[in-house]
């Protein structure tokens, strides 16, 4: 039996009410990005047009490191929020013992030395950390709401990935249009070295969609003339189409 909240998702990833706009094949195309690499994938839209759950939906099986842009205030704290999310160290502990585990991996786990060995912290630089834990499990880099970020922590961020990225790291910039490429564009090694995967608006006819295909999962028999006004009433957002659904099966006290 199916539930609203896993029918109609405001904010999430849709799996019922997911309508793909086959017309602009953005999910092939992130898809082929992805597998061709070396170069830095931008993913632009209105906002709350559904960047980043066709993100969410093209990376489910795949390993990925999403960093969100609103929350970064300059270069550093990127580099540890990327950390945390990853849950790798700022510091470890190194025994000078010889019967003790020592490196990264004894800070990792938090293995002790024996009480003959000295212990001492180390700083462990977050953004190698990052990049490199990256590496080793082939993650892609995420960095929704890239916009929100000064400027300068923007160039920092493209400038600390480049190398990264020509050796095959897959990084996924989400933002606005207008200021996709302004990060890009001061890297003179960057220039043709990116794609551009633009999403429009939606139209009232990929907006029905989502009705169309969300009640008769609820077993909900809503006219074809009431999902056009829902779609028309959404104002070409995806997010508010699922909201106003869900919304109205809890009107009539529709839960599942």
């Amino acid at each position: 039996m199916s539930k609203v909240s896993e029918v109609f998702v405001a904010g999430g990833v849709p799996q019922v009410t997911y309508v793909q706009r086959d017309g602009l094949r953005l999910e092939e195309r992130l898809a082929t990005a992805l597998e061709d690499k070396f170069q830095v994938i931008c993913i632009t839209g209105p906002t709350k047009s559904g960047k980043s759950v066709l993100c969410k939906r093209v990376l489910t099986g795949r390993s990925s490191l999403w960093v969100q842009g609103g929350q970064i205030d300059n270069v550093d704290e990127f580099w540890r929020a990327a950390a945390e999310t990853l849950d790798l160290p700022v510091e470890v502990l190194e025994s000078s013992s010889s019967t003790s585990s020592g490196g990264f991996n004894a800070g990792v786990k938090g293995e002790r030395g024996t009480s003959e060995g000295k212990q001492e912290k180390r700083v462990v630089s977050p953004k190698l950390a990052v990049l490199s834990r990256c590496k080793s499990i082939d993650a892609c880099l995420v960095v929704d709401d890239f916009h929100y970020m000064s400027a300068d922590t923007q160039e920092r961020v493209i400038r600390a990935l480049k190398a990264e990225i020509f050796d095959g790291l897959a990084v996924v910039l989400i933002a606005v249009p207008h200021r996709a490429f302004d990060a890009i564009s001061v890297e003179p090694e960057m220039q043709g070295r990116f794609i551009h995967i633009e999403i429009p608006s939606w139209d009232e006819g990929e907006l029905k969609g989502i009705g169309a295909k969300g009640f008769p999962e609820l077993h909900l028999n809503i006219g074809d003339s009431h999902i056009v006004e829902i779609a028309r009433e959404s104002h070409r957002s995806p997010i508010l189409m699922q909201r106003i659904c869900n919304n109205l099966c809890r009107v009539f006290s529709i839960s599942e």
